[in-house]
């Protein structure tokens, strides 16, 4: 079915996804909602989707990576793919080994990304950070049976993985099998150009008897999240999931179809946004050219200038980026410097942001959608034209018709909400945010208490903890930090609220941070950490 719709003062036929996802009719037994849909899901491989790609648009510039001065057609990409995949074929690599990538920001990124999964192997590239004494042992524990390192791969690093190699057999993975530096080598590793030549002897015949095999349950990478907790998880996407996130998820971003010059992160800033991006851009490469931003466009610089210039550069016209950063760019004074007025949306995510800042961005950038989920798997998302402006405004989306919003392993459910007769969801809170006051027992959900915040001209973030107290339940805390050069007295924030809201819905604590503290790569803040400094403020009055 089609519909007309009217965009920027054109009539535009559209397909009519209005039902592409609704709520399931038959009560679910292991999940709270699965997307079911008219629409056949895809049953291709990563590889399969790049093959077909490569044959339909050829000479189709998918990637642009600006700070190497480097772009790729699909056809060119799909010939690299092959000779990489070769070479792992060489080294003896067999289907579920894992390829290992750190300091890769360039185009070989992409190209070792599509050759892995292309037979089979499994791609893991976290994002490495101090303490590196912290972060490596947790990423060896993958079991990489090939570590790459690229140009922008941390000096300290490149010596404690040289450590790793030269040591005993006994104290190295018994899988890793090689070392190999695509960048300048200073080290005792193997160059990347004798990888791709002992791939030579590899025949096409063997190669696609190998991608023959692969199915879309396999594997296709592993994604390191630390949540709020600041212990890491490594989470595993199948071949189904990326393929048919990459299908729905533009089909709500993009139901014009529209050519779109889209910027996103380098995996060595942001590993997940690379691998739902990249994947992405392939399977939409009719309506898509993507940017592969500079390692300065990082999540803690306040220096926004970079991404600015990009956007205007490249004429953007999506950002795949976080919600902080659009708050950085609105209060950058170089913003009035730059030309941005050919971003017509970004991706926004649920936690980080206010209704009202919602509807700010929806002013400039109308096409904007809300996605949800965990880091590593975005499960539900709002669509420009199939949402209507209350549940853009409200809700975090409606979820993808392959998946299911389930609960934790073992866990009760983390997110508290509400879903309404057409599966939009609207997020009450964190279960473990919901605290208790003191005055009543009532049960009281954060986002009331953020949304008040947030309101405050002089609140740039605030987050809502619980701390519990055997004798009056919970204290109710309050955290927030303030605009640069914002001035405001924890007496006054309470003032505020006294104002704003009734008496039994107020915090009972409030503390104003210079800065939240964070933890992991995309720099979340970190709860626990919140939590102890609130008992140690509590003791010390």
């Amino acid at each position: 079915m089609f519909k007309v719709n009217q965009h920027d003062g054109k009539q535009v036929l559209l397909k009519d996804f209005s039902r592409e996802c609704r709520p399931a009719v038959s009560p679910l037994k292991n999940s709270y909602y699965h997307g079911v849909c008219p629409t056949p899901l895809s049953g291709k491989t990563i590889g399969q989707m790049l093959d077909r790609a490569a044959d339909q648009g050829v000479s189709h510039v998918i990637f642009k990576v600006p700070d190497y001065n480097q772009e790729i057609t699909l056809g060119d990409l799909l010939c690299r793919t092959r000779a990489a995949a070769k070479g792992f074929i060489a080294m003896g690599l067999q289907k579920g080994d894992v390829v290992m990538l750190s300091g890769m920001a360039d185009m070989e990124s992409i190209v070792l990304y599509y050759a892995a999964v292309y037979i089979g192997l499994v791609l893991f590239q976290p994002c490495m950070r101090s303490p590196l004494e912290k972060y490596l042992p947790k990423a060896m524990q993958t079991d990489p049976s090939v570590v790459f390192l690229g140009p922008e791969v941390l000096p300290v690093l490149k010596e404690e993985v040289e450590k790793i190699w030269e040591s005993s057999p006994t104290n190295r993975s018994k899988t890793l099998k090689d070392i190999i530096c695509t960048g300048t080598n200073k080290h005792n590793f193997s160059q990347y150009s004798e990888f791709l030549k002992q791939g030579e002897t590899v025949s096409d015949v063997a190669l696609n008897d190998i991608t023959s095999r692969v199915s879309t349950e396999d594997i296709a990478y592993i994604v390191a999240t630390s949540g709020s907790s600041g212990e890491a998880k490594h989470v595993c996407q199948s071949h189904f999931y990326a393929v048919n996130f990459a299908k729905f998820a533009n089909t709500r971003r993009n139901p014009y179809q529209k050519c779109d010059v889209i910027g996103t992160r380098n995996p060595t800033t942001d590993d997940i946004q690379f691998f739902l991006s990249v994947t992405q851009a392939v399977y939409n490469w009719r309506e898509i050219t993507m940017i592969i931003m500079s390692s300065k466009v990082e999540f803690y610089q306040d220096d926004i200038t970079c991404l600015l210039e990009c956007i205007q550069t490249y004429r953007m016209t999506w950002y795949s980026g976080y919600p902080f950063e659009l708050v950085k760019m609105f209060d950058s004074p170089s913003l009035q410097n730059y030309d941005i007025s050919s971003l017509r949306g970004v991706i926004i995510t649920a936690y980080m942001i206010s209704p009202d800042f919602k509807q700010r961005l929806k002013q400039y950038f109308p096409d904007t959608s809300d996605a949800y989920g965990s880091s590593e798997a975005i499960v539900s998302m709002t669509s420009a034209t199939l949402s209507s402006q209350t549940q853009q405004m409200e809700s975090v989306g409606y979820p993808f018709p392959h998946a299911e919003v389930i609960g934790n392993w073992r866990r009760d459910p983390r997110d508290i909400g509400i879903m309404d007769a057409t599966g939009h969801i609207r997020l009450l809170g964190r279960k473990e945010e919901c605290v208790v006051f003191k005055h009543s027992g009532d049960k009281v959900y954060p986002s009331l208490i953020l949304d008040t915040a947030n309101k405050h001209e002089a609140v740039k973030e605030a987050k809502v903890v619980g701390i519990q107290d055997n004798h009056i339940g919970h204290e109710i805390c309050l955290f927030v930090q303030l605009h640069p050069e914002a001035v405001l007295t924890e007496k006054e924030l309470e003032e505020y609220f006294i104002k704003e809201l009734l008496f039994l819905e107020c915090p009972t604590e409030y503390f104003i941070l210079d800065a939240m503290p964070r933890v992991g790569s995309r720099g979340k803040v970190h709860i626990q950490r919140l939590k102890e400094i609130a008992i140690e403020r509590l003791e010390g009055r």
